[in-house]
């Protein structure tokens, strides 16, 4: 059974031992800047929106983001969508940003924003088959593990 629960300080601990679960995905996230401390810096934010997906009570999968508000319009930020490796390709990862998009009349979200490493085939397909359109690029962006620079393609996807 499917369960989604918000993500703050007291429970972004199972977020981290995800991502440390039997696989390199912390240190890739580390080498992109989101180490452990940044990470739990961001479930502290006023602006922290994020969100956990767990099956039969355990955590396979989550979206760290921001919602932010502007004279009141606001737009969500991804930070980190990740899928636990063994519950991939089973439509997780769509089911939570269509869980952002569900959400959006709650807030009158008018767009999703997130940025990905250009070498990130597996993401930028996943993003624009969600409906995503690139709409810039940040040159340099990100060291990658040899580190090498890397530019950072930013997607946005806008709702109605």
């Amino acid at each position: 059974m499917l369960k989604i629960k918000l993500i703050n300080l007291k429970n972004i601990s199972h977020c981290i031992s995800l991502l440390n679960d039997k696989n390199e995905d912390l240190g890739y996230f580390k080498k992109i800047g989101w180490s452990e401390k940044e990470i739990i810096n961001q479930s502290t934010k006023e602006s922290n929106h994020s969100f956990g997906l767990f099956f039969n009570n355990k955590l396979i999968g989550f979206v760290i983001g921001n919602l932010i508000i502007v004279d009141n319009i606001s737009e969500y930020e991804i930070f980190i969508l990740y899928i636990s490796k063994k519950f991939r390709k089973h439509g997780y990862a769509s089911y939570l940003l269509d869980l952002i998009v569900k959400d959006s009349y709650k807030y009158m979200l008018k767009k999703i924003i997130l940025e990905v490493s250009e070498n990130n085939v597996n993401a930028i397909h996943f993003y624009k088959k969600n409906k995503f359109n690139l709409v810039g690029k940040r040159k340099k962006y990100y060291s990658n593990i040899n580190n090498l620079k890397e530019d950072a393609l930013i997607f946005e996807k806008n709702i109605n």
